[in-house]
């Protein structure tokens, strides 16, 4: 749900909330291990996949876009997210979405050829590291996504 304004004709802004609800979603479950002793001893511990985790998700995003000028455009966006995970063995997807995210950014046509566009995001700390491609079925490195800093400088020769 959610509303659109434009007050001016030259600034809009919105506001959407949001809530879902997931059912069925990958799951794992242990089942009871035990003690076997061939080839050596080991304990064994069956792993089941399935689709038993259940997730919600509810929060709201705000937006507003301001042009300035003809050739400059300012925009700011926050996001508020939470999430309720119900998993058989608990979840470690509730640490790895950020709860709060915000974006500042802007647009300057410098000329017909060159654009400046710069752009300020902020990601809240998350309660686990954000592991990408984790392995859960295949024996897989996981990747790790680090908090990083990105310039881009475009020219257009048309």
């Amino acid at each position: 749900m959610g509303y659109r304004v434009q007050p001016l004709e030259t600034v809009f802004s919105e506001v959407a909330s949001f809530y879902n609800t997931y059912t069925d979603l990958r799951s794992v479950q242990l089942g009871q291990g035990s003690v076997r002793s061939e080839p050596v001893d080991y304990i064994y511990i069956p792993i089941t996949a399935g689709n038993r985790t259940e997730a919600k998700t509810w929060g709201v995003e705000v937006e507003a876009d301001w042009q300035v000028r003809r050739s400059w455009r300012l925009r700011a966006a926050y996001t508020l997210l939470k999430l309720d995970v119900d998993a058989p063995l608990g979840s470690a997807a509730e640490g790895e979405s950020p709860e709060h995210q915000l974006f500042l950014g802007s647009a300057l046509e410098v000329s017909q050829k060159l654009t400046l566009d710069s752009g300020l995001s902020y990601t809240s700390e998350l309660a686990a590291r954000r592991v990408e491609f984790r392995p859960q079925f295949v024996n897989t490195l996981p990747a790790k996504s680090e908090r990083s800093f990105y310039m881009s400088l475009r020219w257009s020769p048309q």
